[in-house]
């Protein structure tokens, strides 16, 4: 645990952010997806939907924990780096973080120990905020 807390660093703060609202935004497409086709009269949107959301978000943190404690499943998050350079344009117009003070790091940019407690915080965050309200209208048992 300790060697996790050493690879926070203020400067990823961003990249969690960042990656946990893309992970949010896709678990919200998958809810309503979830609700439009495969909903029966028994299922509640929040209370199942949501509660699958965060396991599935939790269990992504689990795998990247196994690779930060060196049992890894590299393959599951290998992505083609010489792939997407060469492929990446370059605009000349300006960017909203033209003006922003810090350098925000990408991904690549991280060490693979860093990479992987992105990961994991991301996936932390983003399975506690569908868990959350999953589990409150389970103990509560309210239902709409």
């Amino acid at each position: 645990m300790k060697k996790i807390l050493k690879l926070y660093e203020p400067k990823l703060r961003h990249l969690i952010l960042y990656r946990t609202t893309g992970m949010i935004a896709v678990g919200l497409l998958a809810v309503l997806l979830w609700d439009r086709f495969l909903r029966s009269g028994q299922m509640s949107i929040v209370r199942d939907g949501f509660f699958t959301a965060g396991i599935i978000c939790f269990f992504y943190a689990w795998l990247s924990y196994l690779g930060l404690d060196g049992m890894g499943a590299d393959r599951l998050f290998k992505t083609d780096l010489d792939k997407s350079k060469n492929k990446r344009t370059v605009f000349k117009a300006g960017d909203m973080a033209d003006f922003v003070d810090e350098h925000i790091p990408r991904m690549e940019e991280l060490g693979k120990d860093q990479q992987r407690f992105v990961r994991l915080a991301s996936g932390l965050l983003s399975g506690a905020f569908f868990m959350i309200p999953s589990l409150t209208v389970l103990i509560t048992g309210y239902i709409r």
